[in-house]
């Protein structure tokens, strides 16, 4: 039985994000506290411009073969 919680927040933009303690904040002014985060921009990569991108738990996603990055990393 998979007990995972998950919010999909479609088409929203995120102004900041604060690796060091769990959140993003949106443009709308709202936070978000995350316990893992998946950010998927579309069919290309893009890394936005905010702070804490470039962290080692960001990972940047190409292709369905990076699936397992994704795995190991998400566990």
């Amino acid at each position: 039985e998979n007990k995972a919680h998950v919010d999909f927040l479609l088409n929203e933009k995120m102004s900041l994000l604060c690796h060091e303690h769990n959140y993003i904040r949106l443009e709308s002014g709202d936070f978000v506290k995350y316990d893992k985060l998946l950010l998927a921009t579309g069919c290309s990569v893009i890394k936005p411009q905010i702070k804490g991108i470039d962290a080692p738990n960001v990972i940047s996603l190409k292709a369905n073969q990076d699936n397992p990055l994704l795995k190991m990393k998400a566990f």
